[in-house]
């Protein structure tokens, strides 16, 4: 939640793209029917998550919004260890092949 307050001013404590609706799963315990309000806009600075393990990090479901910013610029949490990583190629996430071929620098 904080996180995501820092980045894109908003303060949800949801990852995934727009406004998601519970699933059956949380139904079950009582929250059927309540919107879950994530990332509604591609964000200027991305956020890149990873837990121990890739079912844990499944889990976080991080929306493309923030995987894919505007500017190459991302805020990484990696087993709770927080850094960044950027690219000087600042049309970096303007074009697919720049995407492709790139180099990253972590301070």
């Amino acid at each position: 939640c904080l996180s995501n307050l820092l980045l894109t001013g908003c303060a949800t404590p949801y990852l995934h793209n727009g406004v998601m609706v519970a699933d059956d799963l949380e139904e079950r315990v009582g929250e059927f029917g309540i919107e879950k309000v994530g990332i509604l806009e591609r964000n200027d600075i991305g956020f890149l998550i990873w837990k121990d393990d890739r079912e844990a990090t499944k889990t976080i479901e991080a929306g493309s919004r923030l995987k894919t910013p505007v500017l190459p610029i991302w805020i990484t949490c990696v087993n709770g260890n927080w850094g960044v990583l950027f690219s000087p190629e600042r049309n970096l996430m303007k074009s697919y092949r720049k995407e492709n071929r790139c180099s990253f620098s972590h301070p």
